[in-house]
């Protein structure tokens, strides 16, 4: 039943023996691994249009996903787009910040050297009004 003898318009397949079986079930991987293991289904010509009407309503429902797959590709291709120009904008800004922190630390530096130059000032000033109130 495995050997082909010839193929009709409809997709069906006549086998040796006569019978006319699904296209697609020779499709299927055998099931033990063998060559033989397909096993056909034999469909009657009155069943054939069903099963037709069957595969044309899977391929449809397959169309249908598809179209929905492509509509969320869509979508998650627009939603990685402005992820990415957001990340460009925060890198921007990242850059900008670190370029400004670059300016500000040496002014800061001087800033704190100066405080603590200042600080010692005013302590030996406290030191020498203690030391003229001690001799006084």
């Amino acid at each position: 039943m495995s050997c082909l003898h010839s193929e009709d318009t409809m997709g069906r397949i006549k086998t040796k023996q006569g019978g006319w079986e699904k296209l697609f079930a020779i499709l299927a991987p055998p099931l033990d691994g063998s060559p033989e293991a397909h096993s056909l289904e034999m469909v009657p010509p009155t069943d054939q249009t069903t099963s037709m009407d069957k595969l044309r309503l899977i391929l449809q429902e397959i169309g249908e996903s598809r179209t929905a797959m492509e509509t969320q590709l869509g979508t998650l291709s627009a939603d990685i787009s402005i992820i990415r120009d957001e990340h460009r904008q925060l890198a921007d800004r990242v850059h900008t910040t670190e370029k400004t922190l670059d300016t500000l630390e040496p002014r800061l530096n001087d800033k704190v050297s100066i405080t603590l130059q200042l600080r010692k000032q005013v302590e030996r000033l406290q030191d020498r009004a203690e030391d003229a109130e001690g001799r006084a």
